[in-house]
């Protein structure tokens, strides 16, 4: 069994990282810019920008899946993006506080 951890940073998913059976089993996979844009664009609509603040806010799902380290990651990954499609990090956009003409800004960053 593969142990996956998946970091978030309040409710949006940053990255996942596996590790096999074995020490030399394991994967790491980061969810497209997107995520880490949002992170940001939150922390800063929200002033949570100092460090305390901003460290504070991550959190980790740990949970194991059948089979080899990559394979799981990138399965784990692309499940995050569908639970969490871009149409969902726009809600968190607006509840933050970002206005509907920032998004393309925010999209040009990713």
């Amino acid at each position: 069994m593969a142990k996956v951890k998946v970091t978030y940073w309040r409710d949006v998913p940053v990255s996942v990282m596996v590790r096999g059976a074995t020490p030399e089993d394991r994967a790491s996979v980061p969810l497209p810019k997107i995520y880490m844009v949002t992170v940001d664009a939150i922390a800063t609509r929200t002033g949570q920008t100092g460090s305390k603040e901003y460290t504070a806010g991550f959190r980790y799902d740990s949970f194991e899946r059948d089979g080899p380290a990559a394979e799981v990651a990138t399965q784990v990954a692309a499940d995050l993006e569908t639970r969490f499609p871009k149409s969902w990090l726009r809600e968190q956009w607006r509840s933050a506080g970002v206005k509907p003409e920032e998004d393309e800004q925010l999209e040009r960053e990713a």
